[in-house]
């Protein structure tokens, strides 16, 4: 792959053959590695609420390992985090929107089981807080855009998620010890 489109079109055929509960658990990966964001950025500014973005995460992989969550409590999650996304405006920490952005993504995952769409949509996400710190000064969109691909930052979140796509891949059932064991690998 030499672009991140590509690197799209490849994950999205390879979350399409996962069943709905692969999804969730990929989503869930992509927020739980920029959960510390998150977590100092509040600590710093004194803004947010680390512990209910932490409930939502564990609500996630518990319906990732099989529980039934009623779509009523994932929309309620949904409606009490989406507040403590901050606002740029206000805030210049990029990183703790990008994690917002992919747990906002990761929650709609577990709502319906056509969920493709939304585990892209939190990869995207982790995607863009890679990027943001990539030298935009070159005219050339190719160049910009080979440099993005290019830089530290992508590579090591591309290189994380094609990790957890194999482990998911090896694992045709997700239980509460296979989902342990995929969120212990990921610190």
């Amino acid at each position: 792959m030499n672009s991140f489109e590509a690197y799209i079109v490849n994950l999205e055929a390879k979350l399409i053959s996962f069943p709905t509960r692969h999804r969730i658990a990929f989503s869930a990966s992509v927020s739980e590695r920029l959960f510390p964001y998150y977590q100092a950025f509040s600590l710093s500014v004194s803004w947010g609420n680390p512990s209910l973005y932490r409930r939502a995460l564990d609500v996630v992989w518990e319906q990732a390992s099989g529980a039934q969550v009623p779509r009523s409590s994932i929309e309620e999650l949904i409606a009490l985090t989406d507040p403590l996304m901050p606002d740029m405006d206000e805030f210049s920490e990029f990183n703790a929107q990008w994690f917002c952005s992919a747990c906002y993504w990761t929650l709609k995952s577990c709502e319906v089981a056509d969920n493709v769409a939304f585990a892209l949509a939190a990869a995207e996400a982790a995607y863009d807080r890679a990027v943001i710190w990539v030298d935009y000064s070159d005219a050339d969109p190719a160049v910009v855009q080979k440099a993005k691909w290019e830089s530290a930052g992508v590579m090591s979140e591309i290189r994380e998620q094609e990790r957890v796509l194999r482990f998911l891949d090896e694992a045709p059932l997700l239980n509460g010890d296979s989902i342990q064991q995929l969120r212990a690998s990921l610190w």
